[in-house]
């Protein structure tokens, strides 16, 4: 936002103070005041998102669902190491994720 001149009365010309005004509020570095609260209560989500998450992998070995091993996952062994890609599971997953984002998005 640039700053609008004004004329005063000595003919010079000065920023408007309502422009001064809200030029020192859009400096880049400021923040809101409840930046940190917001920031804190995110983590404080993920968290809780990632325990869920290790639940949800728990339960699923229990139940016989090995994420990771599913039938169709890529598995490649030689004499000096392996190749490993979880096709099936990456796509499970992807599907399960885009289930989830569906039913919090739909309005």
């Amino acid at each position: 936002m640039r700053c609008q001149p004004v004329w005063s009365g000595s003919g010079a010309r000065q920023a408007s103070p309502t422009a001064q005004n809200s030029a020192a509020a859009n400096i880049p570095n400021e923040r809101p005041p409840r930046y940190a609260q917001s920031v804190g209560r995110f983590l404080i989500l993920a968290g809780v998102a990632l325990v869920f998450l290790g639940l949800v992998v728990i339960g699923a070995d229990r139940m016989g669902i090995h994420l990771g091993r599913l039938p169709g996952d890529i598995r490649v062994e030689g004499r000096r190491g392996g190749f490993y890609f979880p096709v099936v599971t990456c796509i499970l997953l992807s599907v399960l994720l885009s289930l989830i984002s569906w039913l919090f998005t739909r309005r």
